[in-house]
């Protein structure tokens, strides 16, 4: 499972066998009955066959057809894995981008607390300033209501002496 074309995976795995078993004839056979079944847009399988025929035309002593085959397994794997550095690259950069956002963020919380914490210091420095002035303004008036009555018992005083 996984390959798309799953006769061609068959035939290889059975030239595999018979390679392994040094029947080279059948795993030519077998190789090439899987490179006529894989699709083209199949390049995993196509590099696993080319790796299998390059194998058996090794072991039959047919070094061109063996290159042959070789440089198309390298091709792909070479295609592959520049594929594959491409998306790490791209997973990278999406990762290095992610933690720059996270830390600009964090440091925007930061700045959000602070400004939290001075509108909180200066709420409680308003009420603190109202209330001193609401104590003062109370003996203030306290006071001169103090100073009038007592003028009233100077002026009682005085009107009765």
């Amino acid at each position: 499972d996984g390959y798309r074309d799953k006769n061609a995976f068959a035939n290889n795995q059975i030239a595999v066998i018979y390679l392994k078993k040094k029947e080279y004839l059948n795993a030519l056979h077998y190789a090439k009955i899987a490179l006529a079944n894989t699709k083209a847009l199949n390049t995993t399988m196509l590099k696993e066959i080319s790796q299998t025929l390059a194998d058996v035309y090794e072991k039959l002593g047919n070094d061109k057809e063996a290159l042959r085959h070789f440089k198309v397994f390298s091709n792909i794997s070479l295609y592959q894995d520049s594929v594959k550095n491409t998306q790490l690259v791209r997973f990278m950069n999406l990762d290095y981008q992610s933690e720059k956002q996270i830390n600009k963020i964090e440091g925007l919380n930061a700045v959000v607390k602070t400004k939290e914490i001075q509108n909180k210091a200066l709420i409680y420095s308003i009420i603190g300033a109202l209330t001193v002035m609401c104590g003062t303004l109370y003996f203030y008036y306290s006071i001169k209501k103090k100073n009038k009555f007592i003028e009233k018992q100077k002026g009682e005083i005085q009107d009765l002496n």
